[in-house]
């Protein structure tokens, strides 16, 4: 998809999405056309009514046995990392370093107690809270905000 979806949803209106699905849909015959899974305007208009606006089930606890524990999941394009802290509460966290926005995580699954960015070695613990980067006392004398 060369634009964002987001932009294909502005730039369709909800009478046209309709006007080009419901033809593809016909649940008395049992049918529905391959366009409703690759339809650039009907993605954008999944992810702004279902993955922006509800509640999505993204792991169970019981996935995460011990603190440390951790799985990484995709809500719509958003990557996300589920995990258990030291005190053993869930949490869960858009993946990505606030430095440069670079997955913290890339593992399915895991168990460890802090999470390093690759780039830049950026450091979060299992809570999602920052702990501290390489040379940080050198690079960043007066704290990092």
């Amino acid at each position: 998809m060369n634009s964002t979806a987001s932009e294909v949803l502005d730039s369709a209106t909800k009478a046209d999405l309709l006007e080009r699905v419901l033809p593809q849909v016909r649940p008395d015959e049992g049918a529905v056309s391959t366009v409703v899974h690759t339809d650039a305007g009907i993605y954008a208009l999944e992810l702004s009514r279902i993955f922006q606006r509800a509640w999505l089930f993204v792991a169970h606890e019981s996935e995460l046995p011990g603190p440390g524990a951790f799985v990484q999941r995709q809500m719509g394009e958003q990557s996300v990392v589920v995990s258990r802290d030291r005190d053993g509460e869930v949490h869960t966290l858009l993946n990505l370093c606030r430095h440069r926005r670079m997955r913290v995580v890339c593992e399915a699954r895991g168990s460890r107690t802090v999470h390093r960015c690759s780039y830049h070695g950026f450091a979060y613990d299992s809570a999602g809270c920052f702990v501290g980067a390489p040379f940080q006392r050198d690079a960043y004398p007066d704290g990092i905000d």
